[in-house]
């Protein structure tokens, strides 16, 4: 409320108390709002709850806002800590402890969209394959250990022409190398940017799968199926890769497609 007057003659602002008697707002030296100490180390932000007026906004004595139940924080700080590499905010501004960057990128749709339209997105597939019996067989997509690149595969898609429960291996150190070689399209069609991933898949029973199973997909007779779900990626480091391993219970036909970026 205003229309009072200060010893100088000026207006000032003031506010009405519980007991309705009117309390003029202070300011320091500096201009900066004074508040009431409770007295010992902090003081307490007389912003108070209108219905429960003991509850306060508090300061603790080194500045930093206390909040429920009695835990000060600094808004620079993260559980009381510096931000760093091994303490970062939970956002989608750091990615496996580092900064977003463009070597270290969020890889939202728009993005990846984006990176395709810079020709830096690549799919295979293996064509429809017929086994002549019951088999595990491979498809692996490889980033080899001086590739420079970080793949980002962003689909999967798989059909087999039975009921099937197939695996998604990750490996790491070794391509698996299946019998059979892909060639990668590059998504801007024109594009001159080859792939650097290695591509194979095998058409024959792997009794030794490579790596270490990731996730299971389960699919229905002769439907198409995706690996990831929305939203869901891999990310492929230098010398990692991931193996796709589908389960055919008799001789059947099959196929698995790919897609991924690489930045």
């Amino acid at each position: 409320m205003s229309g009072f007057t200060s010893s100088d003659g000026g207006e000032v602002a003031a506010g009405l108390n519980p007991g309705g008697i009117a309390q003029a707002l202070k300011v320091d030296n500096s201009g900066n709002l004074m508040v009431t100490s409770s007295g010992g180390a902090g003081s307490v932000v007389n912003v108070a709850d209108p219905n429960t007026p003991a509850n306060k906004l508090t300061i603790d004595a080194s500045g930093r806002i206390t909040l429920a139940p009695n835990q000060s924080i600094n808004i620079a700080q993260i559980a009381g800590t510096v931000p760093s590499a091994s303490n970062t905010l939970p956002t989608a501004n750091y990615i496996g402890g580092v900064a977003v960057s463009t070597n270290n990128p969020y890889p939202s749709a728009d993005q990846i969209r984006l990176w395709i339209q810079n020709g830096q997105g690549f799919s295979c597939t293996t064509g429809k394959l017929t086994a002549s019996g019951a088999i595990t067989a491979g498809f692996s997509v490889f980033n080899p250990n001086a590739s420079g690149k970080l793949i980002i595969i962003i689909a999967i898609e798989v059909m087999i022409g039975n009921t099937n429960f197939s695996s998604l291996n990750f490996v790491s150190g070794a391509d698996p190398a299946f019998g059979t070689s892909m060639m990668a399209a590059n998504r801007r069609n024109g594009s001159g940017t080859a792939s650097i991933a290695s591509l194979s898949y095998a058409n024959s029973n792997q009794a030794s799968p490579p790596g270490n199973t990731n996730n299971t997909i389960c699919g229905a007779s002769n439907t198409a199926i995706q690996g990831l779900q929305n939203g869901d990626v891999i990310f492929l480091n230098a010398n990692t890769g991931m193996a796709f391993l589908p389960n055919l219970s008799a001789a059947n036909s099959w196929c698995v497609s790919c897609q991924w970026v690489e930045i």
